[in-house]
């Protein structure tokens, strides 16, 4: 699945089974403070669990 987040930054999923998921994501960007840096990159990952409703 990608999903893409909407002008404030939040997604939706609708799980498609239960189970164990994993979630990644990351961004790139100019936006450094450190004068070495030409770019900087952000990631997030994380594992849930989809229990049957």
């Amino acid at each position: 699945m990608r999903l893409t987040t909407d002008k404030n930054g939040e997604f939706s999923i609708d799980w498609p089974d239960p189970g164990m998921y994993g979630i990644e994501t990351s961004t790139e960007d100019k936006a450094t403070k450190i004068p070495q840096a030409q770019t900087r990159r952000l990631g997030y990952a994380a594992t849930l669990e989809v229990l049957p409703q």
